[in-house]
């Protein structure tokens, strides 16, 4: 087995554990929005699945780029800026990214779920993405073996 296909193979893994967290947004999401859970409850399970899904995001990036595939690359970078961006630019008298106090307050509620579908969406996308490379690196290294 060759690096790259091991290298897909954790990034069709990875891809399958950042939809989960993506999942695990969008109910904690609509918990709160239908009143099941209250705000601080909701609030510290998404923050605490906010360093996992950075570091998800980099690990994905970093793979990807050690294998020097394009499309793969303009796949990945835009999401992993996006996610290191917002957690870089938080607001700095928050300490964390969902704030119990403000998150019902001025549509934040409606943004967040928003972000999280498209976050769903863009996983999905991005494992079958990653199955499609993983069977193109498997058939051109059977191709080469025979």
């Amino acid at each position: 087995m060759s690096v790259e296909i091991g290298i897909f193979i954790f990034s069709l893994i990875d891809s399958i554990v950042l939809l989960f967290f993506a999942v695990f947004y969008i109910v904690h999401l609509s918990d709160l929005e239908c009143d099941y859970i209250n705000a601080r409850t909701c609030c510290n399970r998404l923050n605490k699945m906010i360093v996992p899904e950075i570091v998800g995001h980099g690990l994905l990036a970093v793979s990807i780029l050690s294998t020097f595939h394009l499309f793969p690359i303009c796949w990945t970078l835009p999401m992993t800026i996006y996610i290191v961006y917002r957690a870089l630019t938080m607001s700095k008298r928050n300490v964390e990214f969902f704030d119990p106090a403000e998150i019902l307050n001025r549509n934040q509620l409606k943004t967040h779920t928003k972000e999280a579908l498209v976050k769903l969406g863009y996983h999905l996308l991005s494992f079958f993405v990653f199955l499609y490379c993983l069977v193109i690196e498997l058939q051109t290294k059977e191709v080469i073996t025979e």
